[in-house]
């Protein structure tokens, strides 16, 4: 299910291209779509029969997995919690009530036991119930989520050279790229912007993703490089420039970026890209979906 490049022009004497997963046909796109399909597809192979996710209000892939639910008439549970950013009404919530999930909410402190005390229920009512994130510390199917974008890798090598750029938020898309470019040798350059974490805990985590799938521990250091300095304070917090990026390329090239992960890892990516000095460079920027997150940031 390839997805279209888009060339953009020009900056610093880079030639900027995009890479349209927001244009994934289905619940408006996104790179959580091709992950969500890999939990769908080792869902059936357990012969599980409900689905359980984790995310807040915000979250693309509670709405994309409550939709995939919804479509194959699968009963569906999301835990969530405070995203920690804006909690004003967010599409996102909208899309996953009206395709059926049962939300479940509880404080972040109590995530590991409101999971395990929702699979003991839904068990004792006859299901076999499939938690996306593994057990209930979220750890256990690093392999599963690590698999979609390992596998497209050939989708976003620019061909023996170039220079990939993406937000980091989970750290599931970022691993599967490391992991396909380690399987393939690639000479790719992968830099991640972080959009929610600080670069330890979102450097570990990618490492362990990576690690899982690839069982062997590989030199992280060597294969990505992972900034936090865009960050603006953390997940969901933005700045004017994060503002007037999203403004400009919607203005300019008609592409809908959001607060919340492109839009910040797109102004991020330039920021990188002056800072260090880029040129003569083919840029490759992974627009990682989040359509219903630019109509929350233009409603306000």
């Amino acid at each position: 299910m390839e997805t279209p490049i888009q060339s953009i022009g020009k900056f610093l004497d880079n030639e900027i291209l995009i890479k349209r997963e927001d244009l994934l046909p289905f619940s408006f796109g996104g790179n959580k779509f091709r992950i969500a399909q890999k939990f769908f597809e080792d869902m059936e192979s357990r012969n599980c029969n409900c689905i359980i996710t984790y995310g807040g209000i915000h979250s693309n892939l509670a709405r994309i997995v409550s939709n995939l639910a919804s479509s194959q008439k699968i009963p569906c549970y999301i835990i969530s919690t405070h995203d920690g950013g804006d909690e004003s009404p967010a599409s996102n919530d909208f899309l996953r009530r009206i395709s059926g999930a049962e939300i479940v909410e509880c404080e972040k402190k109590n995530i590991a036991a409101t999971v395990e005390t929702l699979i003991e229920n839904l068990k004792n009512r006859g299901y076999s119930p499939y938690y996306t994130h593994g057990n209930s510390l979220g750890v256990g199917n690093e392999s599963t989520a690590t698999s979609a974008y390992a596998e497209a890798f050939n989708e976003f090598d620019l061909g023996g050279g170039g220079h990939i750029f993406l937000p980091v938020g989970t750290g599931m898309t970022i691993a599967g790229l490391i992991a396909g470019k380690f399987l393939n040798s690639s000479r790719v350059k992968i830099t991640g912007i972080c959009v929610a974490k600080d670069r330890q805990i979102t450097f570990e985590r990618v490492q362990n993703y990576v690690d899982t799938y690839l069982k062997r521990h590989v030199d992280l250091e060597s294969l990505v490089e992972i900034t936090d300095e865009f960050l603006c304070g953390g997940y969901g917090r933005i700045d004017h420039e994060v503002e007037d990026t999203i403004r400009e390329i919607y203005s300019t090239h008609g592409i809908a970026l959001d607060p919340i992960y492109t839009g910040k890892a797109f102004r991020g990516m330039k920021k990188f890209i002056e800072k260090n000095h880029l040129s003569g460079e083919k840029i490759l920027f992974i627009h990682t979906g989040g359509l219903p997150l630019f109509f929350d940031f233009i409603r306000k």
